[in-house]
C-alpha cells in the first residue's frame, strides 16, 4: 500500500471512529430502574469495580440495602450526586445513564489529541463541555485518569445543539450536596450560561 493510500485509509478510519464514538453510546440497562449495584455503577462510570467505594465515599452516596458485593444505591441519588443534576423523567434518566467516557473517547469524537483536550480543560476557558472529576486530587496535582465526560453533552457540542442538561440543572435538587461533589454542577451551569 502506498503512503498516500495508507494516509487516506487512516483518515477515513479516524472519521469513522469519530462518528462511532460520538453517537454510538447507549444507556446501560439496570436490573432495577430504582437502584444500582456496585457493578452497574462501575459500568456507568467506566471504572473498575475496586474504584466504586472511592466514588461512593467521595460523592457521599448513601447505601440503600445489601452488604459486601450486594450493596445497592438509589439510581437518582447516584446520578444527582455525581453529575449534579436531578432527572425528572425516563428520557432524562436515559441521557444520564449513558456510560461516562474517558478522554480517549472524547478526543476521538472531537478529532483532537488527548493532550490538547487536557490543555483545554486546564485552561478552563474552553467551549468543550467540562468533565466530571471522579477521583480526588491535591492542590498541586491534576488527575486526568479520573476525568469522565457525559456523552450527551459531547454529542450536543458536536452537533451545535443546546446542552441537553440545561433544564435538569435549572431544577437541581435543593437537598444538601457536599462542596466536593457539587463542583461539576457549577461547571455545568457555567457551560450552559456560555452556550446561551
Amino acid at each position: 500500500m502506498s503512503y498516500l493510500n495508507h494516509m487516506t485509509a487512516k483518515s477515513v478510519s479516524n472519521e469513522d471512529a469519530r462518528s462511532m464514538a460520538a453517537f454510538g453510546v447507549e444507556p446501560i440497562v439496570l436490573k432495577s430502574p430504582f437502584v444500582m449495584s456496585a457493578t452497574e455503577i462501575a459500568a456507568w462510570a467506566s471504572v473498575g469495580k475496586n474504584t466504586v467505594p472511592q466514588i461512593i465515599a467521595r460523592f457521599g452516596i448513601s447505601e440503600v440495602t445489601g452488604h459486601g458485593k450486594n450493596r445497592r444505591y438509589r439510581t437518582n441519588d447516584v446520578l444527582r450526586r455525581v453529575t449534579g443534576m436531578n432527572p425528572a423523567n425516563s428520557e432524562e434518566v436515559a441521557l444520564l445513564l449513558k456510560p461516562l467516557q474517558h478522554a480517549a473517547w472524547v478526543s476521538a469524537a472531537l478529532g483532537i489529541s488527548v493532550s490538547a483536550l487536557s490543555a483545554n480543560m486546564r485552561a478552563e476557558k474552553s467551549a468543550i463541555p467540562a468533565a466530571i472529576q471522579l477521583s480526588t486530587t491535591t492542590q498541586d496535582q491534576h488527575a486526568p485518569r479520573g476525568r469522565r465526560w457525559l456523552p450527551a453533552q459531547i454529542e450536543s457540542y458536536l452537533g451545535d445543539l443546546a446542552d441537553p442538561f440545561t433544564k435538569m440543572h435549572a431544577r437541581k435538587s435543593t437537598a444538601s450536596i457536599g462542596v466536593s461533589s457539587n463542583v461539576f454542577g457549577k461547571i455545568c451551569a457555567s457551560n450552559a450560561a456560555r452556550s446561551l
